[in-house]
């Protein structure tokens, strides 16, 4: 997915242009999830971080249909960007997490504030 530099636009202006990434890249999205992964992403600079990628697949996810075709692409970008190393530790646990949650051993998808300590 392409993170286009953002954080010199309006948050209605970096809403649009986050929601427009995410479909062009995952077509089958529903417009009205991603327009809710880009409310909840965060701004990035020209250099975004693993962290800040990881996010933003992470919000996508939370409001995909488990049974979107997508649902097991965007989550394969998602650990991707886990597997190349991310700063923050508690991801590791929510990546185990999601996995629980796609095999069915989790009723609900997890949220982040699960893994603050």
């Amino acid at each position: 997915m392409k993170f286009e530099y953002n954080e010199n636009l309006s948050l209605v202006q970096r809403i649009k242009l986050v929601s427009k990434e995410i479909i062009k890249n995952y077509p089958l999205i529903d417009p009205d999830a991603a327009t809710m992964s880009a409310i909840l992403s965060s701004s990035v600079d020209d250099k975004p971080t693993n962290s800040e990628k990881f996010e933003r697949y992470y919000f996508i996810l939370m409001y995909l249909d488990p049974t979107n075709d997508e649902y097991i692409h965007v989550f394969n970008d998602l650990y991707d960007v886990y597997e190349a190393g991310i700063e923050d530790g508690r991801y590791s646990d929510c990546v185990e997490e999601i996995i629980r949650y796609m095999a069915h051993d989790r009723d609900t998808f997890p949220l982040l504030d699960e893994f603050y300590a």
